[in-house]
């Protein structure tokens, strides 16, 4: 129950820590946080498919798929990210930066969230060990 408690938290805390500093800019700028929102949903579903289909992720690459995947969200979310900075110094362009800013938070929950989706799938199989990750999970 620990270590799912570590891994589920570390996951969160990873998407989490993109997310407030996004919030946190946007509350400094006064920019509206619907695409911030908006973001998060479009992270979760992206999440949802990325856990679905992660037999075919895995296998593609010849085996580094998973890999391939997660350092490709991370070089989305660095670029987002920078295009975010470019544009915050502009007062007119508010609407790239809440694109710029949805865009890098979906890419880190999907990642983030597809990875505790994989991690709690593995344990699907025997609900005795599959118990203490949703224990560990909720909490």
């Amino acid at each position: 129950m620990l270590s799912a408690l570590i891994i589920i938290l570390r996951e969160v805390l990873e998407a989490g820590l993109i997310i407030s500093a996004l919030l946190a800019a946007a509350r400094i700028k006064t920019i509206a946080t619907r695409g911030l929102v908006i973001g998060l949903l479009l992270g979760l579903l992206g999440a949802l498919a990325v856990a679905y289909s992660m037999d075919a992720i895995s296998n593609a690459g010849d085996g580094v798929g998973q890999e391939l995947l997660n350092a490709a969200l991370d070089a989305a979310i660095i670029v987002l990210l920078i295009a975010c900075s470019a544009s915050a110094l502009s007062a007119r362009q508010h609407a790239l930066w809440s694109w710029g800013a949805a865009g890098a938070i979906a890419c880190a929950v999907a990642r983030e969230f597809s990875e505790i989706a994989i991690y709690a799938s593995s344990f699907s199989a025997n609900f005795a060990a599959f118990m203490p990750v949703l224990i560990g999970g909720t909490i």
